[in-house]
């Protein structure tokens, strides 16, 4: 086991260290590589070391979640709007090119690149050593999950780095790679490499269909504790890459993609499956995790992250106003579960409002150090929005406003309103899990429209939703730049 860890250890520290088109592998790290990869285990932990390396907080831990694009969202107001100590509220920060977002982004390009290098490496060996799989299914499920991450990973990368999609479905975005190389490769045009990440995720769902054990356990009460009969590696499925994750992200690439009928289709097998359920009562469940379908764990959340949202920190909101513009409260009220004081916010003084949905305070243990990213409810908002008439797509949103104590929408008056109220519920229940800011630039919202930025904005674009390739990657890899 101490042979394990220290190989994923070496890979990871070594692509960290190396540029995705520069990646040198010794003939010592081979020899490592075939003796990890030599035992059914080795490939367990490796699966698990990427998973690892996806909740580092510069990833999902922090900076793609509640962290830098929430803060492109304009979810938070500490200080002063016009204040200079916060670069989230200056024109630099949206032109990505100001030394505090430069490096942020870079580092993601640098991290997602490691993780994908880790992936196609696993995959590699799985093909190559596969007899050692003994267990039914193994190799099936450890595949499926490793071509659903690669999806989930090069997706974001795409919603990021690539074009406004609706905009300029041709343009240049990322670097695709399915094996572990140093060769350089070119940027694939966006519709390219939709196409790659939905082919992908088909193949991950034929995989895991049928031998996905789809054993949640969202609520049980458990020490650790585990029946003779269950397999610790197959336990928890929301917190790996599922085969209702794989469908859920499929649902998420088709709407980006336009494809309204496969987006419908995929949003309603999740819903139809009836492995979750929308909480209506957040006061003891904060994270609610019925609703989860996929997650990362996040080792030592409620120190890394709950106990840094303080009243000083940076991930608040200042001001009564904003807060009741940001959640709709002159509208909706305070019965909303999600904004209500003491259930989905505290607030410090009179004008300070802190989250609470990563508050660990009474969780059980299979939901402890959860990091959120597919919900349910994001497939109702899906199925809002594909609605062939504004009766079923208000149908679909009312479900979700009354469970979360709101009445009910009548019906949306037109297209204008649908937008409206979906950009709304986006705004209400995404908070804290990086969603926000990419619902915008997939539609492409002007940034008057939903940011009320326009004080120091004084031109907004779809340049301002793409996140510059890294020079290094641009100047050493082969791309054209």
């Amino acid at each position: 086991m101490n042979q394990i860890k220290k190989y994923i250890t070496l890979l990871a520290t070594c692509f960290i260290l190396s540029s995705c088109n520069w990646l040198d592998v010794s003939p010592k790290q081979f020899v490592e590589e075939e003796d990890l990869f030599s035992m059914e285990i080795g490939f367990k932990e490796a699966l698990t070391g990427i998973y690892q390396l996806m909740a580092r907080p510069e990833l999902y831990g922090q900076t793609l979640t509640f962290d830098f694009l929430d803060a492109l969202a304009q979810r938070y107001r500490f200080q002063s709007f016009r204040d200079q100590n916060w670069p989230f509220q200056e024109p630099g920060f949206y032109n990505f090119r100001s030394q505090s977002s430069e490096a942020r982004i870079n580092a993601i390009w640098r991290n997602m690149y490691t993780v994908i290098a880790n992936i196609n490496n696993l995959l590699h060996w799985l093909e190559r050593n596969r007899t050692v799989l003994i267990t039914p299914h193994y190799y099936e499920i450890i595949k499926g999950e490793a071509l659903g991450l690669r999806s989930f990973l090069y997706f974001d990368l795409l919603r990021m780095f690539g074009p406004v999609f609706k905009v300029d479905p041709t343009g240049r975005s990322i670097v695709y790679r399915t094996e572990l190389s140093r060769d350089a490769k070119d940027l694939k045009p966006a519709n390219v490499m939709i196409e790659h990440i939905i082919a992908d995720l088909l193949q991950a769902k034929e995989l895991l269909e049928g031998r996905d054990p789809l054993n949640f356990d969202h609520d049980p009460l458990r020490l650790g504790a585990m029946t003779p009969d269950e397999d610790p590696f197959l336990i928890f499925r929301f917190k790996r890459m599922n085969t209702l994750a794989v469908k859920a992200l499929l649902a998420r690439v088709y709407l980006y993609k336009g494809d309204m009928v496969n987006a419908r289709e995929y949003a309603l097998k999740v819903i139809n499956s009836g492995k979750f359920r929308l909480v209506t009562d957040n006061s003891n469940n904060f994270i609610l995790s019925n609703e989860i379908i996929f997650s990362l764990h996040i080792h030592m959340l409620q120190t890394n992250i709950t106990n840094r949202l303080r009243p000083e920190s940076e991930w608040v909101i200042r001001g009564r106003d904003f807060f009741n513009s940001l959640f709709n409260v002159n509208y909706d009220g305070e019965n909303d579960f999600r904004v209500r004081l003491h259930s989905g916010f505290e607030r410090s003084g009179t004008d300070i409002y802190i989250m609470k949905k990563f508050d660990q305070t009474g969780l059980p243990f299979s939901m402890e150090n959860t990091m959120p990213l597919i919900r349910l409810p994001e497939m109702y908002y899906i199925l809002a929005e594909t609605a062939e008439t504004l009766q079923e797509a208000t149908h679909w949103l009312n479900i979700v406003r009354e469970s979360r104590g709101l009445m009910p929408l009548p019906v949306l008056a037109n297209e204008a309103e649908r937008r409206r109220q979906i950009g709304i519920e986006y705004r209400k229940e995404f908070y804290g899990e990086g969603q926000l800011w990419f619902y915008y630039k997939r539609i492409n919202a002007c940034i008057d429209e939903f940011f009320n930025l326009n004080t120091f904005m004084t031109e907004w674009g779809p340049q301002n939703y793409i996140f510059p390739i890294p020079d290094d990657e641009l100047i050493l890899g082969g791309i054209p730049s």
